[in-house]
């Protein structure tokens, strides 16, 4: 599932910034210009306080700062023709010769950062969409994502899912994945189809027996 590779991808992101703190100096001095000090101050308070990760909504019972994934929507996208994309051609596969019914899917997952700060919230946003940049080549090679497209926003704390003094920013990703199904039942339309006919040419035109089976061997003159 989706979801669970970004999860996976976000937690290494993390702790690989916490190993390797230089890395928010290339971030918030390369692309935001802050002075030394600012980024030695985030530094100091992304290694020392450990960010949660979720899976879902809820924050209600959750210490900040914390990270929220959630899907905002799916829908399928293109269609193969009659959804058919032939079958499967591999002799050492389970599935030989079962039919892939596939199509394109439109993913959309929201990455919600909460922070009991402005400035905090606004931190980790940042580090979160520079570690899906970083990402971006293992989820396409590993897990076979398709053209991603980011956006983000602030968002007013919904008091259900999160307390009111809360400063949440919201990471907003698309993207594409196929989406294919194996028809077991594909098999057995094809169990009784034949596919050609084998001549003995060392037989006889009476064989088997005194049988005339009337099937002579085509020779080319």
């Amino acid at each position: 599932m989706i979801q669970r590779y970004l999860i996976e991808v976000l937690n290494w992101g993390l702790q690989k910034v916490s190993d390797q703190p230089e890395l928010l100096d290339d971030l918030f001095k390369i692309n935001f210009l802050l002075k030394q000090d600012e980024v030695d101050q985030i530094k100091a308070y992304v290694v020392g306080r450990k960010i949660q990760v979720l899976n879902g909504y809820s924050m209600l019972d959750t210490k900040f700062p914390a990270v929220a994934l959630i899907m905002g929507n799916e829908s399928e996208d293109e269609l193969f023709l009659a959804d058919d994309v032939g079958s499967v051609d591999d002799p050492g596969s389970e599935y030989y010769h079962m039919d892939v019914d596939s199509a394109i899917w439109d993913y959309n997952f929201l990455f919600v950062v909460a922070a009991e700060h402005p400035d905090q919230a606004t931190y980790y946003y940042e580090i979160v969409k520079m570690l899906l940049h970083m990402s971006r080549q293992t989820l396409i090679n590993n897990y076979d994502l398709l053209t991603f497209k980011f956006s983000g926003a602030d968002l007013m704390p919904d008091p259900r899912f999160m307390p009111a003094h809360a400063f949440v920013r919201q990471l907003s990703l698309t993207c594409k994945r196929e989406y294919s199904l194996i028809l077991r039942d594909s098999l057995l339309g094809k169990a009784f189809v034949l596919d050609g006919m084998h001549i003995d040419r060392s037989g006889s035109p009476r064989d088997p027996g005194n049988v005339n089976t009337l099937v002579y061997p085509y020779i080319k003159e």
